[in-house]
C-alpha cells in the first residue's frame, strides 16, 4: 500500500465532516503497507485491455497477469485479513452456484473453460478484499486501465487487421498473430472514455476532447453497434455524475448540452468519411441484419429456459454453455444477464446481479464517479454480448472492493474525483 497523500483526507470524511486528525493518524498506522500487491494489482488492470493475446495456447497476457498477481498475493498473505461483508458473501455465493451448476450438469464439459475463468475473475476479486488500499491505489488502478485503452487505441491505427470472416472494411487490433472481437475492442475502451468524459466536464479539461474523439473514431471502424452504445452510454452517465458533481451545475449543463451536440455533429460527419460498409451498419438497424438475430437468439433462450427446465434447472441452470444448444443459429445468447440465466438459473443470475449492485452503492457511496459511469457502460456492453470473464469488467469491481480499506460501509462522498 502506498503511504499517506492528501487524497486520503477527501476520502477520511463522513456526511461531509472531517475525522479528526488524531483518528486520522490512527487508521493510517493501522493500515498494513502492501505496495507490492497494489502495485501488481495496477500491472494486472493495465494487461487486461490485452487479454485477447495468447503467450501460450490457452494462456492470455491477461491469464498470466492474473496468475502473478495470485502467486504475489500468496507472499503477502501476512498482510490479509478477512471480513465478510456484503461483496464478499456474494462473491462467494456466485461462486457456489456456479459450481452446483458444473456439478448438476456434467455434459456440458464444453463449458469448464467459462466455469474456470468466472471463478478466476471472482478469485482476484476475492483477493483485492482481503488488502486494504488507499485512494491513491484505486487511482492507479484506474489510470492503468485507462493507459491500455489508450495504448490499444494506438495500436489500432499501428497494427489493423480486417475482422475475420466479415471483410476488409472493419478492423481490429492485430498483435503477435492475434486479434480481438469488434465488440470486445469498445469495451476495453469504456474506462477510458468514462475518464477523459468526466475531466472534460468536471475539470474543464478542454485536451480530453483529443483522446475522446479518437477512442470514438477507433470504436466506428470496427463497425461494433453494441460496443458503441456502451460507449455512449458511458458519455452520458459521465456527463451526468460530473453535472451532480459540481458546484455550478447550470454553467455544467450548458456545457453538456454542447458536448452533446458536437457529438452528434461529429457522429454525422464520420459517417461520411466511414467506409460504405462500415457506416451502413449504424444506418440500418434492419431485422435481416445481426440485430435481428441477436433478439432472435433471446428469444429461443429464454422460450427453452421457462418452457423446458426442471426445477433444479430453473433454480442452478443448464451448465456453462449451454446456450449454444437451443439458439436457431448454434451460437451463445449474445446478452449476459440472459446467458447467466439459462447458464446458472436464477439463482446465478441474482447473485450477479446482487455482485453489479452492491458494487455500484460503495462505487457511489466513494464517490468513485469514472467507475459509476464504467460500470451502466459495461451493463449495456453485457446485453448485447455473453461476455462474462471480460476482465475490465472485474476491475471495476475490484476498485469497488477496495473501500474495504476504510471499514464495512464506504464513505459517503460527493466531490471525490
Amino acid at each position: 500500500m502506498s503511504s499517506y497523500t492528501p487524497w486520503l483526507d477527501n476520502l477520511m470524511r463522513t456526511d461531509g465532516n472531517a475525522i479528526s486528525k488524531q483518528a486520522r493518524g490512527k487508521h493510517r498506522a493501522a493500515m498494513p503497507r502492501t505496495p507490492l500487491f497494489a502495485g501488481m494489482v495496477m500491472l494486472y488492470a493495465f494487461m487486461t485491455s490485452f487479454d485477447f493475446v495468447e503467450v501460450v495456447p490457452g494462456i492470455s497476457v491477461g491469464r498470466l497477469a492474473a496468475l502473478l498477481l495470485i502467486f504475489v498475493a500468496i507472499l503477502s498473505l501476512r498482510e490479509a485479513s478477512l471480513v465478510i461483508d456484503p461483496l464478499v458473501a456474494t462473491i462467494y455465493l456466485l461462486a457456489i452456484v456456479s459450481t452446483l451448476t458444473v456439478a448438476v450438469n456434467p455434459g456440458h464439459s464444453e463449458g469448464l473453460t467459462s466455469y474456470l475463468s468466472l471463478i478466476l475473475n471472482l478469485l482476484i476479486v476475492g483477493l483485492v478484499c482481503l488488502f486494504p488500499c488507499t485512494q491513491a491505489d484505486r487511482r492507479r488502478w484506474q489510470l492503468a486501465m485507462v493507459s491500455g485503452g489508450l495504448v490499444l487505441t494506438g495500436l489500432m491505427f499501428v497494427s489493423p487487421v480486417p475482422v475475420a470472416d466479415v471483410g476488409p472494411e472493419r478492423i481490429v487490433v492485430g498483435i503477435a498473430g492475434s486479434q480481438q472481437d469488434p465488440n470486445e475492442f469498445c469495451g476495453y475502451l469504456i474506462v477510458a472514455t468514462a475518464f477523459f468524459t468526466y475531466r472534460l466536464l468536471a475539470h474543464a479539461s478542454v485536451l480530453s476532447l483529443i483522446p475522446l474523439g479518437v477512442m470514438l473514431y477507433a470504436a466506428l471502424l470496427t463497425g461494433s453497434r453494441g460496443g458503441l452504445l456502451a460507449l455512449l452510454v458511458t458519455i452520458v452517465v459521465s456527463i451526468v455524475v460530473a453535472v451532480r458533481a459540481s458546484e455550478r451545475r447550470w454553467g455544467y449543463s450548458l456545457a453538456a448540452v454542447g458536448l452533446g451536440s458536437l457529438m452528434i455533429l461529429g457522429f454525422n460527419r464520420l459517417l461520411e468519411v466511414l467506409p460504405d460498409g462500415v457506416a451502413g451498419r449504424f444506418q440500418d438497424f434492419s431485422a435481416s441484419g445481426t440485430a435481428g438475430q441477436r433478439t432472435r437468439a433471446w428469444s429461443d433462450v429464454l422460450g427453452a429456459y421457462w418452457n423446458d427446465s426442471s426445477l433444479v434447472q430453473l433454480l442452478v441452470g443448464h451448465g456453462f454453455g449451454a446456450t449454444t444448444d437451443v439458439t436457431f443459429n448454434g451460437l451463445v445468447a449474445h446478452n449476459l444477464f440472459i446467458e447467466l440465466l439459462y447458464s446458472t438459473g436464477l439463482l446465478g443470475l441474482t447473485c450477479f446481479l446482487a455482485l453489479l449492485g452492491i458494487g455500484l452503492r460503495r462505487l457511489w457511496r466513494g464517490g468513485a464517479w469514472i467507475s459509476v459511469a464504467s460500470l451502466a457502460g459495461f451493463c449495456v456492453f453485457f446485453m448485447t454480448l455473453s461476455a462474462l470473464a471480460f476482465k475490465p469488467f472485474w476491475v471495476i469491481l475490484m476498485l469497488a472492493a477496495g473501500y474495504r480499506a476504510f471499514g464495512h460501509r464506504a464513505p459517503r462522498m460527493r466531490h471525490a474525483e
